[in-house]
């Protein structure tokens, strides 16, 4: 019987999940599957050092970050984008491939904002002198 992981990423103060459901992570299957995502991207070799050499755990946090991504960016959300139209460098994630995108959070902006203010006049001066 297959064994389906359910992981919950949550990016940094955010409070905002991505969460995928992974067909059995420590097959030598699914350990490919990731590695060749892994690969796929810039700074590999990081990222792999940065998740303790868990090629799952490198490629879920990647996920993370490019899912929470693009659901800002594309109108219809990342897990149409990921799972309906198909990504670079990802398989579908569908569940076809034993990686299935469940739900993103909307990213939440949590934090202070500070707003300065000058005169117009005083602005301009700033941007002639730089």
């Amino acid at each position: 019987m297959d064994q389906w992981i359910r992981f919950t990423m949550t990016y940094d103060d955010t409070y905002s999940d991505v969460v995928v459901d992974v067909l059995e992570p420590t097959s030598d299957k699914m350990i490919a599957l990731c590695t060749q995502i892994n690969e796929f991207w810039y700074a590999a070799d990081w990222r792999l050092k940065e998740s303790d050499g868990d090629v799952v755990k490198a490629v879920m946090t990647l996920l993370c970050r490019s899912a929470l991504l693009e659901h800002m960016i594309n109108p219809l959300g990342a897990l149409h984008a990921f799972s309906v139209d198909g990504m670079e460098g990802w398989p579908k994630l569908d569940g076809s491939e034993g990686i299935k995108l469940i739900s993103v959070e909307n990213f939440d902006f949590v934090g202070d904002v500070s707003v300065a203010c000058a005169p117009l006049s005083q602005c301009e001066q700033l941007q002639a002198e730089a």
